[in-house]
């Protein structure tokens, strides 16, 4: 585990006050970045820092527990992806990503050895199936093409890249390092937490990215990358922000710091974007989800999580005021989904 300490908030606010207007750079609280992130600059931050918890997010209890009957693995422990659609095994950085977090988190709560082996079997698959650019970064490219939310102009086409796959890397690799000290993971986690850093091209230049400050000041973490626009998926890069907090409370770096705290800015800010008063939120904050009406009840509840596990990872209850009013149009919404 990388925290230590408990955290507990109680928001108190009868009716959460929140922004319906989008801006990272205007307001009580708000400035923008020192420039500790390098190239990635022009965001707003507020001050949020990564704090301690002893359960976090990827924590694993004797209910959530991985099956080690299921799913299948291949004779070192990786898993064996299907997670691609009906194509059958493939390389899915998310899937080998969550499974790894899965498997270590079930080592931690039981000690089993088999857990860890099976987390650092699936932690070798990702680095293996990595491409590194000429600046050392570790990208996870996805080898097949895939249509957002089934729509065939939305397709992206292979290689593409992805914010929350790079963000679960980094968490895998992060935690893999805290716990057995082997100098590869150290070399791995910091290889990924370089690809934040990373620009998006001014042209149609194919090189990899997924952070982008948009005319908001928000900076975001982009969950699919490559020959569509960014839509601004509000989960993915919630977890690609998990992945800077593993790392930064790790290393105490400072880039990693600030883009922490500019990303979580952005879950606070950006509210207005991607909530529907009274009805199931948008899965992401481009209009692309509003155009489609794209409102997975699922999706949304956990989002709400994600807003809550931000509440204590920050000791911000402005996360908690977004989360209250998240389960409240939850309930207005009638969704059983």
């Amino acid at each position: 585990m990388l925290g230590l300490v408990v955290t507990s908030l109680t928001s108190c606010a009868a009716e959460p006050a929140v922004p319906v207007e989008v801006s990272c750079l205007d307001g009580p609280g708000l400035a923008p970045a020192a420039g500790a992130a390098g190239t990635v600059a022009g965001f707003g931050v507020s001050g949020l820092r990564p704090g301690p918890v002893t359960r976090d997010y990827y924590a694993v209890t004797e209910r959530t527990l991985v099956d080690l009957d299921d799913p299948v693995v291949d004779a070192d422990g990786a898993l064996v992806s299907e997670a691609t659609h009906g194509r059958g095994p493939d390389y899915h950085p998310v899937a080998l990503a969550q499974y790894g977090l899965a498997t270590l988190g079930s080592y931690e709560l039981t000690r089993d050895p088999e857990y860890l082996r099976r987390a650092l079997a699936t932690a070798t698959r990702l680095l293996e199936g990595a491409t590194v650019s000429e600046d050392g970064a570790l990208w996870f490219a996805y080898p097949f093409e895939y249509s957002m939310h089934g729509d065939e102009a939305m397709t992206l086409e292979a290689p593409w890249y992805s914010g929350m796959a790079q963000g679960q890397g980094l968490s895998l690799f992060t935690r893999l390092a805290a716990q057995t000290g082997d100098p590869v993971w150290v070399g791995a986690a910091e290889q990924t937490f370089r690809t934040f850093g990373v620009e998006r091209p001014s042209d149609d230049d194919s090189a990899p990215w997924f952070a982008h400050v948009d005319e908001a000041g928000c900076l975001w973490f982009e969950e699919y990358v490559g020959s569509v626009e960014p839509v601004q998926v509000v989960n993915g890069h919630i977890y690609a922000t998990f992945g800077l907090y593993d790392y930064a409370r790790l290393t105490s770096d400072e880039a990693a710091v600030e883009l922490f705290d500019g990303a979580a800015t952005t879950v606070l800010q950006a509210f207005g974007a991607y909530r529907a008063p009274g009805d199931v939120s948008y899965y992401c904050a481009g209009q692309y989800c509003k155009d489609q009406e794209w409102q997975p009840g699922s999706y949304h509840r956990g989002v709400v999580r994600q807003v809550e596990t931000l509440a204590l990872i920050t000791s911000d209850a402005a996360f908690l005021d977004r989360a209250t009013v998240l389960r409240t149009d939850y309930s207005e919404s009638g969704s059983t989904d």
